[in-house]
């Protein structure tokens, strides 16, 4: 089948160390190609060329009239028609909005959510005497499998029924010292161990940082 358009004609010989380029209307590539006696089809190789590609100047002047008359669609087929209506941006409501202004509660009111509420250490110190005492990992990279389990299942809960993310260190240090038999210099190294092993993400503020647990470690037992 004969291309029509522009193409890209290539032909290489490795014997002779010779490429051979050529790019433009298929019928001036073809009288290129005979000049140089190389227009046998087993010779080289052809492929349809995007005009988008193409370097300027190469188009016979028919066929770069046929692409800036009939909208860009080529002269191999109809326009494509794309699915859905027609664009109309005025149906968009515009929302302006002071940066800042935002208010997230009242947001939620509006659709009979509930406001978060980032939970305090009483509710986390509820939540943790409602658990059982948890068996150590089994797989823990740590000599203290019995204190990273402590820490597991205090950010598990954190993540599943509180929605947070994240916690700070500080919280940690609260709630897990005494659970755990460590002061807070010996619970903060091994927060420190977690996070150098890729079991915890450390978040830095201000002054102070947060702990999140990374998803895989929430799962191991």
């Amino acid at each position: 089948m004969r291309l029509r358009g522009p193409v890209r004609y290539r032909f290489r010989a490795k014997d002779d160390d010779l490429e051979v380029l050529v790019e433009g209307d298929a019928p001036w590539v073809e009288r290129v190609r005979e000049s140089l006696g190389l227009e046998d089809e087993r010779v080289g190789w052809s492929m349809p060329l995007s005009v988008t590609m193409t370097t300027p100047g190469l188009l016979s002047s028919a066929v770069a009239a046929s692409y800036r008359t009939d909208g860009g669609r080529g002269v191999t087929g109809p326009p494509r028609k794309l699915p859905g209506p027609t664009p109309n941006p005025s149906l968009i409501p515009a929302v302006i909005r002071s940066i800042g202004s935002f208010d997230m509660a009242e947001s939620l009111a509006e659709y009979n959510l509930p406001a978060f509420e980032r939970p305090d250490s009483a509710a986390l110190e509820r939540m943790l005497a409602a658990e059982e005492v948890p068996e150590p990992l089994e797989h823990s990279a740590t000599k203290e499998p019995e204190i990273e389990a402590w820490v597991q299942l205090l950010l598990r809960g954190v993540v599943r029924e509180h929605g947070v993310t994240a916690i700070s260190a500080d919280t940690i240090l609260d709630l897990l010292c005494a659970r755990a038999g460590l002061d807070r210099k010996e619970l903060s190294e091994h927060l420190e161990l977690l996070w150098s092993l890729g079991r915890l993400e450390r978040i830095h503020a201000a002054d102070s940082y947060a702990y999140a647990p990374t998803p895989a470690w929430l799962e191991a037992v």
